[in-house]
């Protein structure tokens, strides 16, 4: 999923349904809610608009609204943290802003400190701190909307199903429910699907001039390979604000996969509309990697990888994980297009990059796709070391996968079928492309072609994944 913390784990401050006008003066906010007392008003009510804008996916709006906070009151630490969870920083920049930001929040009410340390912390803290501000502060639905997004999995969206229920007429808590439901890592079924598209009609029922309805709207439709009514959707977004970068990164994905003449120009195109309204060094960052990997869609195996190594260069030291995640990336698609030779080069550069990264799967994969069996088990293992809970169901289906991509380059083609067959198949393009490769050694080709076939007809499909770009890579060689 993209996130507006940039270097931070943690998931999206929440927002009402709308973000107040530059100045505009708040009501008296309702028991048990954030005060923000003794800040000036000006200054309050640019961080409550920031908060508000970039829940709502406006984050070239909160960036500004939060620009206008910190300037209004430097001092004030809770506009610094919100600041820096929208931008993002380079690694120094974050660590003095995250000091200041604490420094400046110390001696406010524990629970304005404690919200502040959840926006500025990660994973299982995040929830931590973010359960213990909404307990101080039940009724403040954004921090009970942070609360809900901390969570993962089935335990997000049951929360978030709640918080709507608790607020009907919550556009942000509906259109992130929409959201993580429409996304096939959490909801696979059509069953979800369908109430994602229930939740995101009612959301355009509530507020049908609103432009993450719309989005969120368009999200659900094309996960649903709805593409042509999810573009007008998309297009009612960004007339409605024409900044709106997660309306742009949607329309990329309708643009790939829609059989119409310029597809991936059209794409790329999006991915610089996004980009140009992204205030977040990260996301350009992935953005930017996202933008290049299509090339790959037709064929243009060079171009890609050249685009990527330039993005690579220039972002090593402003966002060093996220750079080296995309050298493990690219490590994946050299495997997985014949040059296993470049696989070593990539990983050294990724780890030379970023020392803290979580690389392992992303090196098991590659080590895997380039017949480096000893490396891919080596490199999983670390993986499942580090993850929270290595028994959930995603961690489970990677352990599955990635086992049978390294008995396949074991040539034990029977029993790499039987674990790739216990991974998500649907929710990883990956296991597919394995079993086409264990089903093409095993001559079966007409099954290892529909294998193929129905990764690149899933017009409801991700476009952003390295397996994807693969698949069509390999589609475009045919």
């Amino acid at each position: 999923m993209f996130s507006a913390r940039g270097t931070f784990t943690t998931l999206l401050i929440a927002a009402t349904v709308s973000a107040p006008g530059t100045g505009a003066q708040a009501p008296a906010p309702a028991r048990g809610t954030l005060t923000l007392a003794g800040i000036a008003p000006e200054a309050r009510d640019a961080v409550f608009a920031a908060i508000d804008a970039a829940q709502g996916w406006r984050f070239f709006e909160a960036g500004e609204a939060a620009n206008r906070a910190v300037t209004l009151d430097p001092a004030f630490g809770l506009a610094r943290a919100v600041r820096l969870s929208i931008t993002g920083a380079a690694p120094d920049v974050v660590a003095t802003e995250s000091r200041r930001a604490t420094q400046d929040g110390a001696g406010r009410p524990t629970p304005e400190a404690t919200y502040l340390a959840a926006i500025l912390a990660n994973g299982a803290n995040a929830n931590r701190l973010f359960g213990a501000a909404h307990a101080m502060l039940p009724n403040d639905r954004r921090i009970a909307l942070d609360y809900a997004n901390s969570f993962i999995g089935t335990t997000r969206l049951d929360s978030l199903r709640a918080l709507v229920r608790q607020y009907p007429d919550f556009i942000a808590a509906r259109s992130w429910l929409a959201y993580y439901l429409a996304l096939s890592r959490y909801g696979s079924s059509d069953q979800d699907r369908y109430e994602a598209f229930l939740v995101a009609q009612e959301g355009m029922r509530l507020a049908p001039d609103n432009a993450q309805t719309h989005t969120a709207m368009g999200h659900v439709l094309q996960r649903m390979g709805r593409l042509d009514e999810a573009a007008a959707h998309l297009a009612a977004a960004t007339r409605l604000d024409a900044r709106l970068e997660y309306a742009n990164i949607v329309r990329a994905a309708v643009y790939a996969r829609d059989g119409k003449p310029k597809g991936i120009e059209r794409a790329r195109a999006a991915f610089d509309s996004a980009i140009m309204f992204s205030p977040n060094f990260a996301r350009q960052t992935n953005q930017r990697a996202q933008r290049a990997m299509l090339l790959f869609y037709d064929g243009r195996k060079a171009e890609g990888m050249a685009e990527l190594a330039t993005v690579a260069k220039a972002t090593e030291t402003t966002t060093p994980t996220t750079t080296a995640v995309l050298y493990s990336q690219m490590a994946e698609l050299a495997a997985g297009t014949g040059d296993s030779a470049a696989v070593d080069r990539y990983m050294a550069d990724a780890r030379r990059v970023s020392q803290t990264a979580n690389l392992g799967l992303q090196a098991a994969q590659a080590y895997a796709l380039s017949r480096q069996p000893a490396k891919a088990r080596a490199a999983m293992a670390e993986y499942v070391r580090s993850v929270p809970d290595s028994t959930s169901l995603a961690v489970t289906s990677d352990r599955h996968r990635v086992a049978g991509m390294v008995l396949l380059a074991e040539g034990k083609l029977q029993e790499a079928l039987a674990e790739l067959r216990l991974s998500d198949l649907e929710g990883n393009a990956f296991g597919k492309l394995a079993m086409m490769d264990a089903l093409t050694s095993l001559n079966d080709r007409p099954a290892a072609a529909a294998l193929l076939a129905s990764i690149i007809s899933d017009r409801g499909g991700q476009i952003t994944g390295i397996s994807t770009a693969l698949a069509f890579y390999r589609a475009s060689r045919k």
